[in-house]
């Protein structure tokens, strides 16, 4: 298992990486008298959770729905009683949203919906998009603890269903390298990828041997 040490600076670089992208959105719903707003799902003891549930709210003024823990039916009832506007989850959560039965009618109010901490493949990404109401349609990005949470998405809003985790957030640099030879490879070509930023961690509590590593080396 890694472990990494994040510092103060680290955590708002992250929220004004956030910030950037998102604010625009929240801007937008408030023109139209809706109130940015979500079910706090993730645990907040979690990098995810500190940003999402905690710091982003205070830095935007996104209002969260605490859970004591998560429960679908309670989450569902919550989003449909209190018209909440925006949903963050991982891959599993939402594909109890593509079952037959899943009460589609309690998330009409959803306009932003996040699916992160696991691979999201594309079939279930157009397929959840399809349950969404108001055009919605699921992003995802792709991240790790090392830069707090998230490298790259897409502007809240301006997502698009083919598979693609977005682009890199403000002050992030990423780069892939072939594996054997180190060199640096060009678009469409496979190999190792790294990256760096305001929101990089500042060292490693446990290090961990290169080949368990998913997504490479800071």
């Amino acid at each position: 298992m890694l472990g990494v040490q994040l510092t103060h600076r680290n955590i708002v670089a992250q929220i004004c990486q956030w910030e950037i992208h998102f604010l625009p959105f929240h801007k937008e719903l408030k023109s139209k008298g809706l109130q940015t707003s979500l079910p706090g799902v993730l645990p907040t003891s979690h990098a995810g959770g500190i940003c999402v549930h905690i710091s982003l709210p205070l830095r935007t003024g996104l209002q969260i729905h605490m859970l004591p823990r998560f429960n679908l039916e309670q989450m569902l009832d919550i989003i449909e009683r209190d018209q909440l506007t925006c949903i963050f989850h991982s891959p599993p959560v939402f594909l109890l949203f593509t079952q037959p039965g899943f009460p589609r009618e309690k998330i009409k109010s959803i306009r932003y919906a996040m699916s992160g901490a696991a691979p999201l493949s594309k079939s279930l990404q157009q397929r959840v998009t399809e349950v969404l109401y108001n055009g919605t349609k699921l992003a995802t990005n792709w991240g790790m603890t090392e830069v707090v949470a998230v490298a790259t998405m897409y502007p809240a809003g301006k997502e698009v269903t083919d598979g693609s985790v977005g682009v890199l957030l403000p002050g992030m640099e990423a780069k892939v390298l072939d594996t054997v030879s180190g060199k640096e490879l060009g678009a469409g070509q496979r190999g190792e990828l790294l990256v760096k930023g305001t929101s990089d961690g500042r060292s490693f509590v446990l290090i961990i041997h290169r080949s368990q590593c998913d997504y490479g080396i800071l």
